[in-house]
């Protein structure tokens, strides 16, 4: 199978990247990942580094490799990958799986965009300005698929707030998604939690958990759930900052180090991904997806009223 996926938007195209991966490797735990960028790999032994990779073996597991900027291959090298894709019948392979990034708007006419065209999956992802604030906001949030929607001032007020950049937004709006699952967002909803504080605040309470300082992580908690909105709030933003975490330290355990280089694979930006990185080492893959666990079933347990809210709080601090 070969797929490519184009756009200006470096945020979405990172996301559908990693959407696209965690579904192959899913599909096949035992699967091999490969990752080429001709921009900085276009020698012909990075070429030939590539066909070797698509060699299937007599036992070989399935592969998947990515490979960003292939336009960006000079003529000859970009001739021979299109007689290469040709002759090895990649298109009818099911154990190699291709994907072709190429940021930007590629031009129509290069000879190695128009065998995408005809060959490959091609995806076009349209970027904020041309899709809109409004309908891109509304179709990101059916996507998360939490059941949260907006009242119309709540979404009024959430577009003034949230800005143009699409990392940012996407990022807000996750938040909002996780703490008013299945309700409506209101006005109110969307001044607590985007652009809050708070945010710092549970970052800071979990780099103390990381530490296996929970003295001090009890009392960043606490003291932010003394306000009239609760616990809830912040869980919600324990789930999205543990979410980001996994990200952050999936991409560290493929073997990328670099918060730039986590920033281009994950869709996070640099300084998110740096302050992660530095956190991650005491938050393994497995505590991780513990924590997501137990802040949903806290979650619900306390909209269900089973459950005292400072009490799930501090059992999630106890336990994580």
């Amino acid at each position: 199978m070969i797929r490519f996926i184009s756009g200006n938007d470096l945020f979405l195209l990172g996301r559908r990247r990693r959407e696209l991966q965690e579904a192959f490797l899913a599909s096949s735990p035992e699967a091999e990942l490969f990752v080429f960028d001709f921009e900085d790999q276009g020698r012909p032994e990075d070429v030939n580094r590539f066909f070797q990779a698509c060699e299937a073996g007599l036992f070989a597991a399935p592969k998947m490799l990515i490979a960003f900027h292939p336009l960006a291959l000079a003529a000859e090298a970009g001739e021979r990958l299109e007689k290469f894709l040709e002759t090895a019948a990649l298109t009818e392979r099911d154990d190699v799986t291709l994907l072709f990034i190429e940021p930007g708007n590629p031009k129509k006419s290069d000879p190695l965009m128009k065998w995408f065209a005809k060959h490959a999956q091609s995806e076009v992802l349209a970027a904020l300005e041309e899709r809109g604030q409004e309908k891109l906001v509304l179709e990101e949030l059916a996507r998360l698929g939490s059941g949260a929607r907006f009242s119309r001032e709540g979404l009024r007020l959430f577009l003034a707030r949230a800005g143009k950049d699409t990392a940012n937004l996407c990022t807000e709006l996750e938040k909002l998604a996780l703490y008013r699952a299945g309700e409506e967002i209101r006005p109110a909803d969307v001044e607590l939690m985007v652009g809050s504080d708070k945010e710092d605040t549970v970052f800071q309470a979990l780099d103390a958990l990381a530490r296996g300082d929970r003295g001090t992580a009890l009392l960043l908690f606490r003291n932010a759930a003394e306000n009239k909105e609760g616990v809830l709030p912040l869980l919600a933003l324990c789930a999205w900052q543990l979410r980001q975490f996994m990200m952050v330290r999936e991409a560290s355990d493929s073997g990328l180090r670099e918060s730039g280089q986590i920033a281009k694979q994950t869709g996070i930006s640099p300084f998110v991904a740096g302050k992660a990185l530095r956190v991650t080492g005491e938050f393994p893959l497995a505590r991780t997806r513990r924590g997501l666990r137990m802040l949903a079933e806290a979650d619900q347990e306390i909209k269900r009223g089973d459950t005292d809210s400072l009490l799930a709080l501090d059992l999630f601090i106890s336990r994580l």
